[in-house]
């Protein structure tokens, strides 16, 4: 029991990477309140929860359903995780948004630039028109017809 438990654990802590998510949350919410932070976990864990036991109760009559037996399963997420392997060995694109300072400049994101939502911290850096003018005063484009 405590065997299969321990798997069970490190499989789940390592298909979740709560490291990694964590730094993401840390980053993606750098300005906001405690109460808000509180609530977007909370909210988090609980859709994340919710998936979980869903599949975890109804996940293999779902399979039947389709007509997917486990070993199909098994062997194509193997497969995916070869050909995901594969692309990070042979650093080919793939065609994922970086998050990186050059990809994220006026070039990285189709329209010319990334919008955010109404009210974010980078509305206040960029004039709330999603364009930054501080590097040069000029408006950046990509906003159809008002830019």
């Amino acid at each position: 029991m405590t065997e299969t438990f321990v798997i069970a654990f490190t499989t789940f802590f390592a298909t979740i990477g709560s490291v990694d998510v964590a730094a993401m949350f840390a980053a993606l919410t750098p300005d906001a309140s405690a109460q808000v932070r509180r609530t977007i976990a909370t909210r988090g864990i609980l859709v994340a929860t919710c998936v979980l036991l869903l599949f975890a109760v109804a996940g293999e009559s779902l399979l039947q359903v389709l007509g997917i037996s486990l070993a199909a399963l098994r062997v194509s997420g193997g497969i995916l995780l070869l050909l995901i392997a594969i692309d990070m060995v042979f650093a080919r694109q793939s065609g994922g948004v970086t998050t990186t300072a050059v990809g994220a400049g006026r070039g990285g994101w189709p329209g010319g630039h990334l919008r955010l939502p109404a009210g974010d911290a980078a509305d206040r850096r960029t004039g709330h028109d999603g364009c930054d003018h501080s590097a040069d005063g000029q408006h950046g484009g990509g906003h159809g017809a008002s830019g």
